[in-house]
């Protein structure tokens, strides 16, 4: 059984044969608020839910909620299943009721049809009655048949008729008087029977109206010549309905379907009491589809819930096996009483069982479903890698509560252990539910190496104890730096750190990101530097190197042990660029790759070109100084200075780049970059 609900109707389809479909078409009536209904129900709750906690509740697929959602679902649908199969029944009753009654119209119609058989074969045997036939002595037929004819009335038989072998009525025995009459423009029977000579019953429309007669030929028995036909009927009137009507109240009419009328109401043959009035008979004229199914030789039956009646259509066919008549019987049913009765108590049902599995929700929530809630959220955590939280969760459940302290921890091991590994290259990992395996990918990234100026004459003058926890609080500042600006830190290798930018997520701008992160650094420890400054502690002096370019990134090592980093030409180059502050007097130096991706958007100073390793042309390096318009107008003045003084350098213009040099010596005296070159002119 399939329901498709549209636009508030519903539609039922059902897996029986065609025309049987509409039998269930009542159930529309309950089905279509049980509906409506839900609709709003689960409207609302979509609506409430999207706006509260409970919102993160219904997400659990495998919670108690949905368990006692399917149980609720399916005592719904068990009530209209057992409605749809009480209706059913009740219609699969009421329609062997009417196979019934169309069985015991037709056994009816036989036995009128049939029941001057046995008279007609004693006839057909008496010498006495085919001597005055075959002589055709009238008044001797009349006077030797009369009594049988009115022996015969008593069984309902209105008609004892002999025709010559002309066609013409010889002796009407019910009304002598008339005869002589030419029966071959309106008597179909006895012209088959004159023609076939064998005997033919059935139902036949004569002057009067539709009849049931038995036709028979007749032979002399002399010389086997023969004579004529016999016949006996008897009458499709009010009195073969009433007989109907004991055996079946309600209703009765019998509709003529040979007359070529536009309405069915001149039609009408018989009702089933002669006080009828015909308006009442005509309330059950059939509708045209009925009319043309009927005509077909089909029986048809329509249930109206309007008057609780139920209308049957039953074709007969006459004497030639052609459909002449619609017997038309309707009668009040309980079916629909019955129905409502079916349909509320589906109803109670479903309240009920709505109702008490609601209490048994609000029980198991309480108990069970809000510790799984909560541990599910906590689950989501740990797949997010948001591992700072404490578990504080408590159920009465032990084996819930087990659960708990289980998953508390393994959030605690998972925290420590992703001091160890980039976090994001673990939450892709556990979002693409991949394994950890040997391999790489080229991506163009941007890598960072920082590193601290003269740490080993530092750590030479201080006690490990001292040095272990005055580089935890260093590296805390580099690490939190990077991490905030969607970096993934390497490795820490001594007192450097190794970063890039681009993996294991993609990432726009990842030069751009990486500036920010060296900027970011250096405030971040000047503030640090202050803080030991107060406390007699010597501050740390950080240098930068960023570099972009196209390296391979992936899960390098052995099936034993891995690290997820960068390798290539651009990782050390970021290095090299790093180490290069110590002779330039600079903190952060970028490549020119890194300067141009980013460009636009931070200050930048031109150093110098270098001759790499692998490459065969030079590489331009810059000092990043700050964002885009964060420069003072003396900085600004000395970036160009500087830059005309490193340009008429690269042209071989010696003298005057040593002017410039010069110049700018004597207003910056301490700019160790001003000196590098100096150095190289002199």
């Amino acid at each position: 059984m399939v329901w498709e609900l549209k636009s508030g109707v519903c539609n039922t389809i059902l897996l029986i044969p065609s025309s049987k479909r509409e039998e269930l078409l009542p159930v529309l009536a309950f089905l279509v608020p049980i509906r409506t209904a839900f609709m709003g129900i689960f409207s609302n709750l979509s609506f409430n839910l999207a706006s509260t906690p409970f919102n993160s509740f219904v997400k659990l697929k495998n919670s108690f909620f949905l368990v006692l959602a399917i149980i609720q679902l399916l005592l719904v649908t068990l009530s209209i299943l057992f409605f749809n199969i009480s209706a059913y029944t009740l219609k699969s009753i009421e329609k062997d009721k009417i196979e019934s009654i169309h069985s015991v119209v037709k056994t009816q119609i036989e036995y009128e049809t049939s029941k001057g058989l046995l008279p007609l074969l004693v006839i057909q045997n008496n010498d006495n009655i085919l001597n005055f036939f075959a002589k055709q002595d009238r008044s001797g037929l009349l006077q030797i048949t009369k009594p049988l004819y009115d022996s015969l009335k008593q069984n309902g038989i209105k008609q004892l008729q002999f025709n010559s072998s002309n066609l013409m009525s010889f002796l009407r025995v019910h009304h002598p008087e008339q005869f002589g009459d030419d029966l071959s423009s309106y008597r179909p029977m006895v012209q088959r029977v004159n023609l076939d000579k064998k005997t033919l019953v059935g139902l036949e429309q004569g002057r009067s109206g539709y009849g049931f007669r038995t036709v028979t030929p007749v032979f002399w028995q002399k010389n086997g010549e023969y004579i004529g036909t016999i016949e006996l009927g008897s009458s499709l009137d009010g009195i073969f309905l009433d007989h109907l009507r004991k055996l079946f109240p309600g209703n009765w009419v019998v509709f003529n379907l040979n007359r070529n009328n536009s309405s069915l109401a001149p039609q009408i043959i018989a009702k089933s009491r002669e006080e009828t009035k015909n308006e009442e008979a005509e309330e059950l004229i059939p509708k045209e589809e009925i009319l043309s199914k009927t005509k077909l030789g089909n029986l048809e039956y329509e249930f109206d819930s309007e008057t609780d009646q139920i209308f049957v259509y039953m074709p007969i066919k006459n004497f030639n096996h052609e459909v002449a008549l619609l017997f038309v019987y309707s009668y009040e049913t309980s079916y629909y009483r019955y129905l409502k009765k079916i349909g509320i108590y589906s109803i109670g049902v479903a309240i009920f069982g709505l109702i008490s599995s609601g209490f048994i929700l609000i029980f198991l929530y309480r108990k069970i479903t809000h510790p799984i809630r909560d541990l599910v959220l906590e689950t989501k955590k740990i797949r997010e890698f948001r591992l700072e939280e404490n578990v504080n969760i408590e159920s009465s459940v032990v084996e819930i509560q087990d659960l708990v302290d289980s998953i508390s921890s393994m959030k605690q091991g998972l925290h420590s252990f992703r001091k160890y590994v980039p976090a994001e290259l673990v939450r892709e990992l556990i979002e693409t539910k991949q394994e950890a395996s040997i391999g790489g990918l080229r991506r163009n990234l941007t890598i960072m190496f920082t590193d601290i100026s003269n740490f080993t004459t530092i750590s030479e003058e201080m006690r490990p104890s001292e040095l272990a926890v005055k580089l935890s609080e260093y590296l805390e500042v580099v690490t939190k730096v990077i991490i905030k600006n969607k970096g993934t830190v390497d490795k820490y290798i001594g007192d450097a750190v190794m970063a890039f930018w681009g993996a294991p997520r993609d990432l726009e701008d990842h030069a751009g990101w990486a500036c920010l992160a060296a900027l970011e650094i250096q405030k971040e420890i000047h503030i640090l530097n202050e803080s030991w400054t107060k406390q007699g502690k010597n501050p740390l002096r950080t240098r930068i190197g960023v570099n972009t370019g196209d390296t391979i990134v992936g899960n390098i090592g052995s099936n034993q042990r891995l690290n997820y980093t960068v390798i290539g030409d651009p990782v050390n180059l970021a290095s090299r660029l790093e180490a290069l502050n110590k002779s330039y007097g600079t903190s952060i130096i970028i490549s020119k790759e890194t300067q141009e991706s980013c460009s636009g958007k931070f200050e930048t100073r031109r150093l110098d070109k270098l001759q790499v390793k692998g490459k065969t042309e030079p590489v331009s390096i810059f000092e990043l100084i700050s964002e885009k318009g964060d420069l003072s107008a003396k900085e600004a003045a000395f970036i160009n200075k500087f830059e005309e003084a490193l340009l008429f350098f690269n042209e071989a213009r010696l003298a005057d780049a040593k002017s410039r040099f010069l110049s700018l010596q004597s207003e910056y005296p301490d700019n160790k970059s001003i000196q590098f070159y100096l150095e190289k002119l002199a």
